[in-house]
């Protein structure tokens, strides 16, 4: 099962990335948002909780479509959600929550750098 959580203040980008996407190909906009998401995933690292390391390990940026999503993975991160919420029997250790807020500047700020990067190339 793979958790899921609301992420504020992407719509809006989506929406503006959506104008100027229509004139950028669909393999830049994609380079554009992997490149963004390595502060997320660096910070979501270095937040996890670390027993075994498969929880980090399992941690990555992975493209499906014409998505870009930034977390655990199958498998080891099946258990991502218990650290994240907690159980009956564990205490939250958020890291997913708190990692997007610490790197949402940075992934903003990437995704400006590699759109005005791409305006710039087809300028020539």
């Amino acid at each position: 099962m793979r958790a899921r959580a609301k992420v504020k203040g992407f719509c809006e980008l989506d929406r503006k990335l959506a104008r100027i996407g229509r004139s950028l190909p669909a393999r830049v906009k994609q380079r554009i948002l992997v490149e963004a998401a390595a502060p997320l995933l660096a910070e979501m690292q270095f937040l996890a909780p670390v027993l075994t390391g498969g929880l980090r390990g399992s941690l990555g940026i992975f493209e499906e479509d014409e998505r870009v999503l930034v977390g655990p993975s199958r498998g080891a991160g099946s258990i991502a959600h218990f650290h994240e919420f907690g159980t009956v029997a564990m205490p939250a250790h958020p890291f997913l929550v708190p990692a997007y807020d610490n790197a949402r500047g940075a992934v903003v700020a990437g995704v400006a750098i590699g759109i005005r990067a791409a305006i710039d190339r087809a300028k020539g």
